[in-house]
């Protein structure tokens, strides 16, 4: 197994440990849960970018270079929302509202995330591995998509809460539905394209689908318990967000790697692992 691979497993490992921790002695407030919450963002925010520009710099891995770059950059922006949310709890004891500025950056993690799906799907489905990408079109077909996911969100706002429509109400019915939808369009290209995946490859990504779903079944818990009142920090929901990154970056890593041609090193060691660059096609200099 890679270095990186081996590090994203431990540090997930290490927050499910704290989670069950925290679990066991019935802790629902605190520093223990707070900085639980922040080490989450860090974890999705670190290895979510490191993978990114890895990703980017690593010119054999066409065809999952652009959008594996793109997606873990979605990642990246989803640990930055966390970070900023429970930021405040750590260092100045107080809680963010919802719907915050963090929110901000879990709404773009969407457009990251749509789009390189939709670049993976073209870049399967070329012909000619040569052929240059459509990047006008591809943008103008994520912003068609975005803007469907968009209108439905508020069309089922409008229908849930009786036509009230502010921002909290539009963001608790939005989460969902574009997790769901990330969930749905990333298992139609994991089948559609199953006679080109590589046995290795169709396998790693099922992972990204995984995590893509562990994040919707987390939106629905986080929605809830904002409903009833019940939310607290390292409940069922955050347990689930960090097990969907988790299985994202493994996903992610997975495709990159068992794409390569060449017996290199993990694309992501170079990141961490500085002094091994020489072994590695990757230079970050």
């Amino acid at each position: 197994m890679s270095k990186g691979k081996t590090l994203i497993i431990a540090q997930f490992a290490t927050l499910v440990l704290w989670w069950v921790l925290l679990a066991l002695i019935h802790s629902r407030q605190g520093y223990g849960n707070s900085l639980f919450g922040l080490c989450m963002g860090l974890y999705a925010f670190v290895f979510g970018l490191a993978i990114s520009i890895s990703a980017y710099r690593y010119n054999n891995h066409l065809p999952f270079r652009g959008p594996t770059a793109i997606s873990s950059a979605g990642i990246a922006f989803f640990g930055l929302g966390t970070i900023l949310w429970y930021h405040f709890e750590v260092f100045n004891n107080t809680g963010l509202p919802f719907p915050s500025a963090s929110d901000i950056f879990y709404v773009l993690q969407f457009p990251l995330s749509s789009f390189g799906l939709i670049l993976l799907s073209y870049q399967l489905s070329k012909k000619d591995s040569k052929e240059k990408n459509d990047y006008k079109g591809l943008t103008l077909l994520t912003l068609v998509y975005i803007s469907i996911i968009s209108v439905t969100s508020i069309f089922l706002t409008n229908y849930i809460f009786d036509g009230s429509l502010n921002s909290k109400n539009i963001l608790e019915v939005y989460f969902p539905v574009e997790s769901f939808s990330l969930t749905i369009l990333s298992a139609f290209i994991l089948l559609k394209f199953s006679k080109v995946w590589q046995k290795t490859s169709f396998i790693w990504f099922s992972f990204v689908v995984l995590g893509f779903f562990s994040w919707f079944i987390a939106d629905a818990f986080f929605i809830y318990e904002v409903q009833t009142g019940t939310f607290f920090t390292a409940n069922y929901a955050d347990l689930l967000y960090v097990s969907g990154v988790f299985f994202m970056m493994l996903g992610h890593l997975g495709v990159l790697e068992g794409s390569k041609k060449e017996g290199f090193l993990s694309p992501v060691e170079p990141v961490f692992f500085a002094g091994y660059q020489s072994y590695t096609p990757i230079s970050l200099n």
